[in-house]
């Protein structure tokens, strides 16, 4: 299907009318090269009008583990004594709470470098390079012995279920102070120490007999726009195995600065693979909620009404949507892309980097929710339960900003939309002069 751009959230397509002037061109419209291509053979073997796959390679995120950093534990490790820090601004202090979500929660221990409602690690995430290794999926097969002619007959015989142990590895843009090599520096060291004993994990992983380091890596690939999750992947589990301390050390005269460590690569042991279900979906939304009171009121609602009261209303990306109940806010779609391209003034710039993920598991868009206080302070009670417009606040100031800010993206897509009628005028008046020559011929 074509896209679709509303302007002002009137309805107003503008994207549909291009797509019918190309109706009358040879090329014809995508829309019917879309239908045309699923429903039957090309016989003319002429070149279709329909696009190529061209998906943004979306966001990777890594579950925080369980570790046990508590005072009374990292005492029995020399190496692990400058985690007891008081600085609440150290990369010590942030690596033992991310490390350790427990410490936040229950245990008193405050960062302003930590945002406790989060379930991800947002340093990994927003640096990250690249990420390869996922395994491809085959189907096992059995071939009989060769006949007496050479025959001989296949059939599947086993499972694309992935369950084996595989590698992936991942390169992070290393930034000033190396926070990252001494972030993984603590998690494999933790990991070796559990083993010898030296140090112990909490007593309900021992217990239940689970793993504490682990954490599971979220691949979710999203479409052109970044609004929709086009496909998803996830391991059972992983821990890392490797970090690159040796080329800290390492002295080269005719170089002042070090910058082998600008970029480094990082190897996940993984068990297990799953990809395309939508059971992942559900799975990513429920560990958010593990850490966010709001994001599990969200789910709630979407488990019990199913999204079915306000689907509307809320894919709306011009829209300022609340949940009953929730104090967190759905920051518009339109609005999200605005506030990276604003860097001035704008109340809608201060939730970024405040936002937290979340899968509409109907329309499959990534949704940013974020506390309604982010918004501004002097917009703090803007958005209230309306009943009557499904969770939306139409007659709030902070709604008449997000009208404002969505409708100036859509006059931007207006103009362009005018400028791509006026070329294809120019076509067409082209293709006309070439069909005129052909008929006086």
């Amino acid at each position: 299907m074509a896209e679709q751009v509303t302007q002002d959230g009137s309805g107003v397509v503008i994207n549909a009318s291009v797509d019918q002037l190309l109706e009358g061109l040879p090329i014809g419209s995508v829309q019917k090269a879309i239908f045309n291509n699923l429903y039957g053979i090309n016989a003319r073997q002429t070149g279709g009008a329909v696009p190529r796959a061209k998906d943004s390679f979306g966001f990777t995120f890594f579950t925080r583990p369980q570790l046990n950093m508590t005072q009374f534990n990292l005492t029995n490790y020399r190496g692990f004594y400058n985690l007891l820090t008081d600085n609440d601004l150290s990369y010590q202090r942030y690596t033992r709470m991310m490390l350790d979500p427990r410490l936040g929660a229950v245990g008193g221990l405050k960062s302003p470098l930590v945002n406790n409602e989060s379930a991800f690690i947002p340093i990994l995430t927003n640096n990250i390079v690249s990420v390869s290794g996922w395994p491809d999926l085959s189907v096992p097969v059995y071939t009989s012995p060769s006949g007496l002619y050479g025959q001989e007959h296949s059939i599947v015989d086993g499972v694309t279920n992935h369950f084996e142990a595989f590698d992936i590895d991942v390169t992070f843009k290393n930034t000033k102070g190396n926070p990252l090599i001494y972030f993984f520096y603590i998690w494999i060291k933790y990991q070796t120490l559990v083993f010898e004993g030296i140090l112990n994990p909490y007593l309900d992983m021992i217990t239940e007999n689970e793993i504490d380091y682990n954490t599971r890596i979220y691949r979710l690939v999203l479409d052109q726009q970044k609004r929709y999750v086009t496909f998803i992947a996830a391991t059972g589990a992983s821990f890392p195995v490797n970090v690159p301390t040796g080329n800290l050390f390492d002295y080269n005269l005719d170089t002042p600065f070090n910058t082998r460590n600008s970029e480094i690569n990082i190897r996940f042991r993984s068990l297990g693979f799953t990809a395309f279900e939508d059971i992942l979906k559900l799975e990513f939304n429920q560990t958010s909620a593990i850490f966010n009171a709001d994001l599990k009121n969200l789910l709630k609602h979407d488990m019990s009404d199913g999204g079915s009261d306000s689907d509307k209303a809320r894919e709306d990306g011009t829209i300022v949507y609340k949940v009953p109940g929730c104090s967190y806010v759905k920051v518009p779609y339109l609005l999200s892309s605005a506030m990276d391209s604003d860097i001035g003034n704008n109340s809608f710039f201060n939730p970024n980097y405040h936002m937290h993920p979340y899968i509409n598991m109907i329309t499959n868009e990534l949704e940013w929710w974020v506390d309604e206080k982010r918004f501004g302070k002097n917009n703090q009670d803007n958005v209230k339960n309306n009943a009557e417009s499904n969770g939306i606040n139409s007659g709030s100031d902070l709604f008449n900003q997000a009208k404002s800010a969505a409708s100036g993206l859509a006059n931007a897509a207006g103009a362009a939309a005018t400028k791509i009628n006026n070329a294809v005028s120019t076509v067409t008046g082209a293709v006309d002069k070439v069909q005129d020559a052909f008929t006086k011929i």
